[in-house]
């Protein structure tokens, strides 16, 4: 893999799915070499830079959070697995608010996007984190673990006490497969979480529209796979991971991982 940027500026306007906030995102091309890096607005009104990488990784409730010298940027792993996903190693991303746009609550309008203006390759490799022996992280019966691979594959694990039951997928990166099969996958949540989310500050600006909600014993919402849960929680591993900043070579896997714990893997592989 060779470094690559945007071919052109992209502009996307949504909501927060956490805190209901209105906000404009612009991608732009960024010097090969430069990463992903986020402006964020503080709450005075100056812009911060954020860059999207494990050091400034913080703990958020059902969502992942980057922060720096105060500035911060919650919600931005759909769009880390987008770009992740298509190849580009290095972009600016200026936002109007601190919060991600959740758009349909998958990475497909960020993939779309950026696949109608192009990416440019560069002649710069891509350095990888390799997995030369297994990692693991472990916390409150969830897992995810790093294998020696001699290509890039992420699968993961979900598992509900309910009509929902086990679900499994593996993905091997290409590029064509990640917008068919990956990024249309959208979060999802339970009817009973509904009010807890609202009461603790959360879940603003989630609809119908932006996840897919599930009752007691079906699902309110028309899925796009059958197994479209456990796709997004592959995706948020993906987007999570990223966050090393490089590229990777391995077999990475979710057992039912969320956010938290994908935190503490990207933490370990940055320090490889």
């Amino acid at each position: 893999m060779n470094r690559a940027t945007l071919h052109s500026p992209i502009t996307l306007t949504g909501v927060g799915i956490h805190s209901g906030c209105a906000c404009q995102v612009q991608l732009s091309p960024a010097p090969i070499g430069s990463g992903i890096v986020f402006f964020t607005p503080g709450s005075d009104g100056s812009i911060g830079e954020v860059q999207a990488h494990a050091n400034y990784v913080v703990p958020q409730t059902r969502a992942t959070r980057i922060e720096k010298n105060g500035y911060q940027v919650l919600t931005p792993e759909h769009l880390l697995a987008a770009l992740f996903g298509l190849g580009v190693s290095d972009a600016i991303i200026t936002l109007t608010s601190p919060e991600v746009p959740i758009l349909d609550g998958s990475a497909l309008p960020f993939t779309d996007a950026i696949s109608a203006t192009g990416v440019l390759k560069s002649d710069t490799p891509w350095a990888a984190t390799t997995i030369l022996k297994p990692i693991h992280r472990t916390e409150q019966g969830a897992t995810v673990l790093a294998l020696p691979d001699a290509g890039l594959r992420f699968s993961m694990i979900i598992e509900y006490d309910n009509f929902i039951g086990t679900q499994s997928v593996t993905w091997e990166y290409n590029q064509p497969s990640f917008s068919q099969d990956v990024a249309p996958a959208r979060t999802y949540g339970f009817k009973s979480e509904i009010d807890q989310l609202i009461a603790a500050g959360l879940g603003k600006g989630g609809t119908l529209d932006n996840a897919v909600v599930i009752g007691d014993s079906n699902y309110l919402s028309t899925l796009r796979f059958p197994d479209e849960l456990v796709r997004h929680k592959l995706l948020d591993l993906i987007g999570d991971l990223s966050l090393t900043g490089s590229f990777l070579q391995g077999h990475f896997i979710g057992i039912r991982s969320g956010h938290s714990l994908n935190r503490l893997m990207a933490e370990a592989l940055s320090q490889l």
